[in-house]
């Protein structure tokens, strides 16, 4: 049986074209410091780095993303978006780098 947060990221994924669903589902992610499964993990990470990502979407992934860091691609991920010219998503991937959610 699948889990609920497999199953709202499988969602948020397939209903790109609301970006308030996809907030909504990361921004939780993030207050919640929840931990998917490490192929959904991928899947989020890919999507942040996806051409036409909202800012907002790739600052609350970079945020989530503290308490990822078992994931291999996690960390380059963060280290790329710690660059960022959006200063929220620097500052949310710098205090991931740390462990700590912005």
């Amino acid at each position: 049986m699948e889990n609920s947060v497999h199953k709202a990221i499988i969602q948020m994924l397939s209903n790109t074209e609301n970006p308030l669903f996809s907030d909504g589902i990361l921004r939780a992610m993030a207050m919640q410091k929840i931990v998917p499964e490490e192929e959904d993990i991928n899947k989020l990470l890919k999507f942040a780095d996806s051409i036409g990502t909202p800012d907002n979407n790739i600052t609350w992934i970079a945020s989530a993303s503290a308490g990822w860091h078992k994931n291999e691609n996690t960390i380059s991920f963060l280290e790329k978006h710690a660059d960022s010219e959006n200063q929220q998503t620097k500052k949310a991937a710098e205090a991931a780098l740390k462990k700590k959610i912005y």
